[in-house]
């Protein structure tokens, strides 16, 4: 009886972690996106990045990564095209505005614009990767010269 107990609580245990493990989603919370430091992970990385263009071609990205910060001056307003091709998993390219409320521009592979009134702040626009996001994204940040661009090449 003892033995059918404990290998009956192996089991669930096996069971209870096994599943938890098989989860390769990470979960990524707003206070993950919004704080200031970012944490993340690529396999590879090769990234191309001024105040106005970026070039980034991933491979297994999981996490929070920021590309740039705006400080905008004055009320204004800025464009982003981007071209996104998703092979495998799931990124977000998002907006943080001043009062910390996060925009997604975009979540699947496309070729698109996005523009948008600011106010006056600080702004982020940060890519956030789960289930080990694999891919190309290209963007260029059209902004007015009261806006300035401080990108992160890490």
């Amino acid at each position: 009886m003892e033995k059918m107990r404990r290998l009956l609580i192996f089991i669930i245990c096996v069971i209870i972690f096994g599943l938890n493990s098989c989860s390769s989603e990470k979960v990524i919370t707003h206070n993950k996106i919004l704080g200031e430091a970012d944490s993340y992970s690529y396999l590879n990385k090769d990234l191309t990045i001024n105040e106005a263009h970026l070039k980034l071609k991933y491979k297994r990205f999981t996490g929070v990564d920021t590309l740039w910060k705006l400080q905008s001056e004055s009320d204004s307003s800025i464009k982003i095209t981007y071209d996104s091709a998703i092979d495998k998993g799931k990124i977000n390219f998002l907006l943080i505005t001043p009062d910390k409320k996060i925009i997604n521009i975009f979540e699947e592979s496309e070729n698109d614009e996005y523009v948008t009134d600011i106010k006056k702040g600080e702004y982020k626009i940060k890519i956030v990767g789960t289930v080990t996001a694999t891919g190309i994204l290209e963007a260029d940040l059209i902004v007015n010269e009261d806006i300035n661009v401080t990108y992160y090449d890490n």
